[in-house]
């Protein structure tokens, strides 16, 4: 989930996570401070302050292990952590005594062993490498109830939003399925093809306009469709569009195969290309450029659609406006709550419209 992943890789943790070990090392310091007033100082740096320094900087790894082990297999999650646990354990021993040497160096304190004799000393003391392996273990259980908490209440949220306002959202699905302007701009150029005895043209015109009427039909019960699917829709919608503006606008659609099995909510991208049709092109320019990229990245996938346009996009406001990427990002809010990117990037180049999705099967 991506505001779980924003978490859990951004400053928010990273203050947490060494707040936290902070607190432990002063606390156990304190503890037998307190308990055995006359304790060796010396006893001190191993325990609590190298081994929690040393549990420190290699916790800041295990949210990424656990991020990227996230949509494995339970079976294939299990292995994957138990080896990365013995690892994590390995390198806690190794650091812990490092960091034992340098601290008495540093403080000038009775060395207990020098770097030299360190792999000897693991070699007899390989046990405790179970240090590390169990607060491994503890660590990613401790981020596998957050993580199932915050899914849960986000469920329930969504839920909550969708069974408040289901009539209403099926209204407003079915009222901007296909945007009215769309078709009359499809049903006038087909018209105007006809006037101009370009018949093939508007054969092929009313063959996608179908095409594309009886996909959005046949699909109307459906939240989301495969991108597969969309992709064609997206394709029966281009292809109009082309008749109209013909050699105007260059078009590129990348997709790899594999992603196109992953869903996503019906209709989301023809209206982001509509209103990229209706800003983006330019008749007084040779060609204008308009290109959907569609890629896949770790838990997620990104959606950008880019086109050449130096017109700024304003946010419509008031009847009578487009209501067109409002709507998707409504819809985005609605079906995904807070765990979605819609960003308009908007340069000198022209206008980029990135749309950051949790993957869905």
């Amino acid at each position: 989930m991506l505001f779980i992943r924003r978490k859990l890789l951004g400053k928010d943790f990273r203050q947490a996570h060494t707040a936290a070990f902070a607190c432990l090392t002063i606390i156990w310091i304190g503890y037998y401070m307190v308990t055995d007033p006359g304790v060796d100082v010396t006893n001190l740096v191993f325990w609590p302050t190298a081994y929690f320094l040393a549990l420190w900087l290699i916790g800041f790894s295990v949210p990424r292990f656990f991020l990227k082990l996230l949509s494995q297999k339970f079976h294939v999650k299990v292995i994957y952590h138990l080896g990365i646990a013995v690892l994590f354990g390995i390198i806690h021993m190794i650091l812990t005594d490092v960091f034992i040497v340098l601290i008495e160096r540093f403080l000038n304190l009775p060395e207990h062993f020098i770097l030299g004799n360190l792999p000897t000393k693991w070699l007899f003391s390989w046990h405790q490498l179970f240090h590390g392996f169990i607060w491994y273990i503890i660590y990613i259980g401790t981020l596998n109830m957050f993580y199932f908490q915050a899914l849960y209440l986000a469920e329930e949220a969504k839920n909550h939003n969708l069974s408040a306002s289901l009539s209403d959202a099926r209204v407003k699905t079915l009222s901007t399925e296909l945007n009215p302007h769309f078709l009359f701009n499809a049903m006038n150029s087909i018209v105007m093809q006809v006037r101009k005895n370009e018949n093939s043209l508007a054969v092929e015109g009313l063959a996608d306009l179908g095409d594309m009427l009886r996909a959005v039909l046949t699909t109307r019960d459906e939240i989301f469709i495969s991108l597969k699917k969309e992709i064609e829709l997206l394709n029966h919608y281009i292809s109009l569009e082309k008749k109209r503006f013909g050699e105007k606008i260059n078009i590129e659609i990348d997709c790899h195969p594999k992603i196109l099995h992953y869903s996503v909510p019906k209709l989301l991208l023809q209206p982001i290309v509509e209103n990229a049709f209706k800003h983006g092109i330019n008749l007084n320019n040779a060609t204008s450029v308009l290109s959907v990229q569609i890629v896949e990245k770790e838990s997620f996938i990104n959606i950008q659609v880019f086109n050449s346009s130096n017109e700024k996009i304003k946010w419509p406001s008031g009847v009578g406006k487009s209501v067109g990427l409002p709507n998707t990002v409504e819809r985005l809010r609605r079906l995904y709550g807070a765990d979605y990117v819609f960003q308009i990037k908007q340069s000198e180049a022209g206008v980029l419209i990135d749309i950051t999705l949790p993957k869905r099967t």
